[in-house]
């Protein structure tokens, strides 16, 4: 089983729709947001399915949370593009992350 975007999901008794789905280091991640009245909060966790049930953690690595936020902005960008002037500060953060 796997998840999409778009899916609705519940996170601790919580409903969250998920934003993003990726993998990193063979791992399964999904950014969600959940909505709380007129708050909207985004957060990731990794994810397995056991026994037909979806089991998430938050407890991520600061390596981990860059790497997969760095794919999940990129994916987003080759998607929906961004304009040259912040397409060049991004580079230049991309960069620095990558040393």
């Amino acid at each position: 089983m796997i998840l999409n975007e778009g899916d609705i999901v519940e996170i601790r008794g919580r409903k969250a729709t998920v934003c993003y789905v990726t993998k990193y280091n063979e791992k399964n991640y999904i950014c969600v947001s959940f909505e709380e009245k007129e708050n909207v909060s985004f957060e990731l966790f990794e994810y397995i399915f056991e026994n037909g049930k979806l089991l998430v953690t938050d407890n991520l690595t600061d390596i981990e949370t860059m790497a997969i936020l760095k794919v999940f902005i990129q994916e987003g960008m080759n998607e929906y593009g961004l304009p040259e002037k912040l397409q060049n500060i991004y580079n230049k953060i991309a960069d620095k992350s990558d040393k």
